[in-house]
């Protein structure tokens, strides 16, 4: 199961909903422009352009779920996917989440820059991780690769460059790079290289509340033969 991570950047705004959905997107009711079944609060709404299912702009600033994204510049602003855009000056990450105190009725924006990432550079990889010329991201969270001008992710959990493999945002210590893969692309728990099998999973048994990644070496594994065991 993905670790739900809670961005460092400020709530943005918050949008009250009777029901659980999260789709909708923007539509133009009478004139008047829509997210869901809101109102848009378009600074020049002669302008406003959807971008993609959450993303829109005027001629004044950005949105996300028809709320506007601070500091951001509407005339080079554009959608990267949705949870990501950028702007001549700056990326942006927005996603959403609920809390279980309001009983998850309410969902909450969360809306912010992509501290000392670079526009022109950034670039989105899919599964969630992203990257620029300086360093890679995996849902808005930056963390540092060794070379990141051939980093790629291989799915949601696993990634690598042409140095070594990387696990949840960690270095797997000892990981071949150029032969990293997986075991079996359906499987989320191990990978290989050349040399070593690796079994890496979310520790939530030391600290509930700070789930941490962890892998460990496949003892006496043989990469080559190695299959993914079979659950009981």
């Amino acid at each position: 199961m993905r670790t739900i991570r809670l961005l460092t950047f400020a709530a943005a705004s918050l949008l009250s909903l009777g029901g659980c959905g999260e789709g909708g997107g923007y539509r133009r009711v009478d004139g008047e422009w829509r997210y869901e079944d809101l109102p848009v609060p378009t600074a020049d709404p002669a302008s406003f352009k959807p971008l993609n299912a959450t993303f829109g702009r005027d001629a004044q600033r950005g949105y996300y779920r028809g709320s506007p994204v601070p500091g951001s510049e509407g005339t080079t602003f554009e959608a990267l996917s949705v949870h990501e855009a950028r702007d001549r000056r700056a990326v942006y990450w927005a996603d959403t989440y609920r809390k279980g105190q309001e009983y998850w009725s309410i969902r909450h924006l969360r809306i912010g820059e992509l501290a000392g990432a670079d526009p022109a550079s950034y670039r989105v990889l899919g599964h969630g991780y992203s990257r620029d010329h300086r360093q890679a991201w995996l849902e808005g969270e930056a963390f540092k690769v060794r070379d990141v001008s051939s980093f790629e992710p291989l799915n949601a959990m696993f990634a690598r460059d042409r140095l070594h493999g990387y696990y949840e945002r960690i270095e797997i210590a000892g990981s071949d790079g150029p032969s990293f893969s997986m075991v079996d692309e359906h499987d989320l728990h191990y990978a290989r290289d050349r040399h070593r099998v690796y079994h890496a999973r979310i520790d939530i048994d030391a600290e509930p509340n700070h789930p941490r990644p962890t892998v460990v070496v496949v003892p006496g594994a043989d990469p080559a033969t190695f299959r993914v065991p079979e659950q009981p």
